[in-house]
C-alpha cells in the first residue's frame, strides 16, 4: 500500500491533513479516522475486536457477560435502562436516590416505565446498603444504583453487599466514574454501565456490560419497540458495529486500557485510587477548621473529594488562589457548589502531592489571617 492513500469515501469522509494532525490518530495508508468501519482489511474492525477482547481481559468479564460498546453517554444510558429492561411503560423499576447521578438516571428512565424509590439518603448521611433496599423482583424489572456520586463525593466501595437483595433481582449499576478504577464482581450485576470522560478514556463511547441471558430475556419479553441505537442486546450480537463506532473514543478507549494493562490492572488502579484519596481526605480533616467534607469516612469517594469552605466568598478565594497556584477544575457540581478534587486514573500522584501541599498552605494562612 502507497504511504498515503486518497480516500474517495461516502463515509466516513476524508479528513484536512491540519485535522488528522491536531487529531493525532494517523495509521499507515492515512488517517485512521477517515477509514471505513466495515472494510475488514482496514485498521478500525480490528481495532474494535481488540478493544473489546481488552475489555473482557483488563476488567476480568466472564463469558456469562456480553459487551457492547454504544452511543450517546450516560443520558442516553438512562433512557435505554427502561428501554432494554422492562417490557412497556406500565412496568415498574426501582431506582437508589443518593445524588446528583442517581436522581437524573430516575428523571430520565421516568419518561419509559413506573420508578419506584427504593431507598434515599441525604447528602451528609451513609449510602443504604442492599439489605436495606425495598425491592421486590415481582414487582420491580430491576433495581438501578449509581455506584459513585461525582458531584456529592460519595461511592459504594463494595459489591459484596448486593448479595442481600432478594433472589432474582436484576441489579443495574451507573459505574461511570468507577469503571477500571477496582475490580467488579460481575456475578453479582445484570448490567453494568459506564459513559467515557472518566476513566474510560476521551467522551464518545459507553460500555455495557450485560449478562446475556438477562438482555436475551428482556429483548424476548417487550411489547415495545427500542431505536437500535439504545438496544444493547441487539448491539452486543452485532459486535458493537450495529452503527458506526465513535473511532476517536474508540481508540482512546483502547489506549486506556493497554495503559492500564500495563501498569498493572484493576487492582493496581484501586491501590492508587486509596492513595489519593486517602491523602487528601487526611489533609482536609487536619484543617477542619477551614474545609469540611460532607460525606461521612465510610462512603467518601476515592474518585471525587468534595469539600467546602466557610462561605461563598471564602470558595471564590480557595479557587482564585488555586488557578493562580497551577490548579484547575478545583469548583464543585453547578447543584452543589463548593469544591471538588476528582482523582480519576490519570491524575498522577504528583499532582495530588502539589494539591494536598496547597491546601496545607492555604489553610495556615486563612487561619493566620
Amino acid at each position: 500500500m502507497p504511504a498515503r492513500v486518497f480516500n474517495f469515501s461516502a463515509g466516513p469522509s476524508a479528513l484536512f491533513p491540519e485535522v488528522r494532525s491536531v487529531l493525532g490518530a494517523d495509521v499507515a495508508g492515512g488517517a485512521l479516522l477517515e477509514r471505513a468501519s466495515r472494510d475488514a482489511e482496514g485498521p478500525v474492525v480490528p481495532l474494535l475486536h481488540a478493544t473489546l477482547r481488552a475489555l473482557r481481559r483488563v476488567l476480568g468479564i466472564p463469558d456469562t457477560h456480553s459487551v457492547a460498546l454504544c452511543h450517546g453517554g450516560g443520558l442516553a444510558a438512562h433512557a435505554a435502562l427502561p428501554l432494554n429492561l422492562c417490557r412497556d411503560a406500565a412496568d415498574s423499576a426501582a431506582f437508589l436516590s443518593t445524588g446528583v447521578w442517581s436522581d437524573r438516571a430516575l428523571a430520565e428512565a421516568a419518561r419509559f416505565c413506573v420508578p419506584h424509590i427504593a431507598a434515599a439518603s441525604p447528602t451528609r448521611a451513609l449510602l443504604p446498603t442492599a439489605g436495606g433496599w425495598d425491592t421486590d423482583p415481582q414487582r420491580h424489572r430491576f433495581v438501578h444504583f449509581t455506584l459513585n456520586e461525582t458531584a456529592d463525593g460519595r461511592e459504594f466501595h463494595s459489591d459484596a453487599h448486593l448479595a442481600d437483595l432478594p433472589a432474582g433481582s436484576v441489579v443495574v449499576a451507573d459505574a461511570t466514574s468507577t469503571l477500571l478504577s477496582r475490580p467488579v464482581q460481575w456475578g453479582l450485576y445484570d448490567v453494568v454501565y459506564a459513559s467515557g470522560g472518566k476513566n474510560l478514556g476521551p467522551v464518545g463511547v459507553t460500555v455495557v456490560v450485560g449478562r446475556t441471558a438477562t438482555l436475551q430475556r428482556a429483548a424476548a419479553e417487550r411489547r415495545r419497540a427500542v431505536p437500535a441505537v439504545l438496544d444493547w442486546h441487539a448491539n452486543a450480537e452485532a459486535g458493537s458495529a450495529l452503527n458506526t463506532p465513535c473511532v476517536f473514543a474508540l481508540l482512546g478507549l483502547k489506549r486506556t486500557l493497554d495503559f492500564v494493562e500495563r501498569k498493572g490492572g484493576v487492582e493496581r488502579m484501586q491501590a492508587e485510587a486509596l492513595q489519593k484519596s486517602t491523602l487528601v481526605y487526611n489533609t482536609l480533616d487536619d484543617h477542619a477548621r477551614v474545609f469540611a467534607v460532607d460525606a461521612p469516612p465510610d462512603c467518601r469517594s476515592r474518585m471525587n473529594a468534595c469539600f467546602k469552605l466557610r462561605s461563598p466568598a471564602d470558595t471564590r478565594d480557595f479557587l482564585a488562589a488555586a488557578k493562580d497556584a497551577g490548579f484547575v477544575g478545583l469548583q464543585g457540581h453547578a447543584e452543589r457548589g463548593g469544591c471538588r478534587a476528582t482523582l480519576y486514573n490519570a491524575v498522577p500522584w504528583t499532582a495530588v502531592q502539589r494539591l494536598a501541599a496547597f491546601l496545607r498552605g492555604y489553610a495556615v494562612h486563612s487561619v493566620v489571617a
